[in-house]
């Protein structure tokens, strides 16, 4: 069978209308069929007259039972997240045994303090973090805040300078306040005086004779 272009052509615009046809019937049924199925399934509204008939403890019984139902799903979720999270630690752990026990021991060592680090900077940010929400942290500053003021270079230098020099003690001025008792040696038995610093000498003649003319 010869055909000419022409009829090529004609007979190829032909299934090509027949095909638009049919996307548009299929496309009209599927929207009388959702809408059909939104009419069946659509709840009825409630009238006020039925409103009016709920009381207050019926409304408060019903706001408990969404409150509860919230509640155990957020710990059903919680839960789900934390076994999630126990399971992909646990692979990472089994998967890093695997793969710890390819490795030589320089490289070995060198990959237990490199996740040591991890952990511990890890452990610095949520523990900053914890401070944070406390209080206890100073909150980070926002970008159009004004810069805290901090000493500078030369201040920061003499402050060092100051304490690393000796403090100067100036002399006390020489007074008989400031002086010292002079030395005497210490007596052989303090506790028992000698006889002859007891023993009174007699005064002479001499000494009686000046004394009288003083």
């Amino acid at each position: 069978l010869k055909l000419t272009l022409a009829e090529v052509v004609r007979e190829r615009d032909r299934l090509c209308e027949h095909v638009h046809m049919l996307h548009q019937k299929l496309a009209e049924q599927a929207f009388e069929a959702a809408a059909a199925k939104v009419k069946s399934t659509r709840r009825r509204p409630s009238s006020q007259a039925m409103q009016r008939k709920l009381s207050q403890r019926d409304r408060e019984e019903a706001q408990k039972r969404i409150r509860q139902s919230i509640e155990k799903t957020r710990k059903e979720n919680v839960e789900k997240a934390m076994e999630e999270a126990k399971r992909k630690e646990m692979e990472a752990i089994v998967a890093g045994r695997k793969w710890a026990r390819k490795l030589p021991g320089t490289t070995l060592d060198h990959r237990f303090e490199m996740l040591h680090q991890d952990v511990k900077k890890w452990s610095e940010k949520q523990h900053k973090a914890l401070r944070l929400e406390q209080g206890l942290e100073p909150k980070p500053r926002l970008p159009g805040a004004p810069e805290p003021k901090r000493i500078g270079a030369s201040e920061l230098n003499e402050h060092m300078s100051r304490l690393s020099k000796p403090k100067m003690i100036k002399p006390k001025i020489d007074s008989n306040r400031n002086q010292m008792p002079t030395w005497r040696p210490v007596s052989p038995r303090p506790s028992m005086p000698s006889i002859a610093a007891t023993k009174r000498r007699p005064m002479s003649a001499g000494r009686a004779r000046g004394s009288t003319t003083t």
